[in-house]
């Protein structure tokens, strides 16, 4: 069984980076996890960068989804106030 990986926008942008971790994950060397707010991110700064158009951003994301379906995680917004009590 793969461990799981927390895949931030960080390292889901470059564009280099994110193919180098996905085929990874391809080839079933960790299991990669997101959430719809890290992808909401990559869409947006994909676009922001000017990388590509809005649509070519949605379909990225649209991809991952699809191939990587068990890859987006649920119900972690009660943790998040938590991690920024611990961080100060």
């Amino acid at each position: 069984m793969a461990f799981p990986v927390l895949l931030d926008t960080c390292v889901l942008f470059p564009m280099y980076l994110r193919d180098t971790l996905l085929r990874l994950a391809v080839a079933e060397i960790y299991q990669p996890l997101w959430s719809a707010d890290i992808l909401g991110e990559l869409q947006t700064v994909l676009v922001r960068e000017q990388v590509m158009a809005p649509e070519g951003a949605e379909r990225i994301v649209g991809l991952m989804r699809r191939y990587f379906p068990e890859a987006e995680v649920i119900g972690y917004d009660a943790l998040i106030g938590v991690h920024a009590l611990r961080s100060r």
